[in-house]
C-alpha cells in the first residue's frame, strides 16, 4: 500500500492531505507546521550528554531516543 502525502502552507496554518491508491482521502483540518524545530524539543529524544559522532538509538525501557555511541567489531584478516 503506498501512501502519499501533500502539505500545503498559507499564513502559518497548513492542511495535510493523505491519500492512498483506493483514492481515500484523510484530512488535518487545524495541522500547524512548525518549521526550524530543534532536536531538544521533540519529547521522545533525551539530548543528556550527546558527543560527536553519536548515533540517535531507541531506548524501550524510557521510551525515547537516546545519542549512543555505535561499536561495530574490526575484522582483521582470516579466511574468506
Amino acid at each position: 500500500m503506498a501512501i502519499t502525502a501533500k502539505i500545503n502552507v498559507t499564513t502559518g496554518i497548513g492542511r495535510a492531505t493523505i491519500t492512498q491508491a483506493s483514492r481515500s482521502t484523510i484530512v488535518a483540518q487545524n495541522f500547524t507546521p512548525k518549521p526550524n524545530v530543534s532536536i531538544a524539543q521533540l519529547t521522545d529524544v533525551t539530548t543528556t550528554a550527546v558527543e560527536n559522532g553519536q548515533a540517535l538509538i531507541y531506548n524501550s525501557a524510557i521510551g525515547k531516543y537516546e545519542a549512543n555511541t555505535i561499536s561495530v567489531p574490526v575484522v582483521n584478516g582470516g579466511d574468506f
